[in-house]
């Protein structure tokens, strides 16, 4: 059986505007799919909501409301309101990160496309949030501050961060995964026929800790600058 992520881009021509687009199926197949899963996993879980609750009702409860301080503590009175953006965005990053312990499918944050676009949802939040609580006024005024001449460095200042907001993910992501197709070939460089055991039963280990770990506390991280970001510019 071939990979699920050994497909990588599909050309699409568009008639008319004679333009060609380029297309991860791969990634996309597997966004929605994860997107699909944590609606199905939402409705179940608003469906049988109890007064007294189950276990996976309390640990959804309590991851949520962990979120809920920690947005709150970082953005401020309004924090409330984007509870459940910070949230989502959490558990999307995490499954897309979780989903390639299945060895038939790819990350789809392994794809600096994804990446690039849950950064720019955040800069477009965070952006939006600041000329609604500044004013188109204010907004514009804070590119001024604290000296006028200090304009252009601001605007890239602010494309700076939707930039290291998305790599930062893709590259975390991308550079696991190098790793761990890279160990392989060092053990047998230097172990020769005698390292095949101990990859037997490393690389197994080495993946989940990858896959399960690293991609929770990269989902954290992510999530949490996304909150950061609104913060800053209120």
């Amino acid at each position: 059986m071939g990979e699920f992520g050994t497909i990588k881009v599909v050309s699409l021509f568009i008639p008319g505007l004679n333009l060609t687009v380029q297309v991860n199926p791969v990634t996309i197949f597997t966004t929605w799919g994860i997107c699909l899963f944590l609606i199905g996993v939402a409705s179940v879980a608003s469906y049988r909501l109890r007064k007294i609750p189950s276990r996976f009702q309390a640990l959804i409860e309590l991851l949520y409301e962990s979120f809920r301080s920690l947005t709150i503590e970082t953005i401020g009175e309004i924090g409330h309101r984007y509870v459940p953006y910070i949230f989502t965005l959490f558990l999307f990053v995490l499954f897309s990160n979780w989903i390639s312990v299945i060895p038939i499918f790819s990350s789809p944050t392994g794809d600096l496309n994804t990446c690039l676009g849950l950064g720019l949802i955040a800069f477009f939040i965070a952006h939006g949030t600041s000329i609604k609580e500044r004013g188109i006024g204010g907004y514009l005024k804070m590119y001024l501050e604290p000296f006028p001449f200090l304009l252009p460095s601001n605007l890239v200042s602010e494309m700076g961060k939707l930039i290291s907001h998305s790599f930062r993910l893709f590259g975390n992501i991308y550079a696991g995964g190098i790793v761990v197709a890279l160990i392989p070939f060092i053990v047998l460089k230097l172990l020769g026929a005698w390292g095949v055991p101990l990859l037997l039963v490393m690389m197994p280990v080495l993946k989940a800790f990858f896959d399960v770990f690293v991609g929770a506390v990269q989902a954290f991280v992510f999530a949490l600058l996304a909150a950061a970001y609104i913060s800053v510019l209120l």
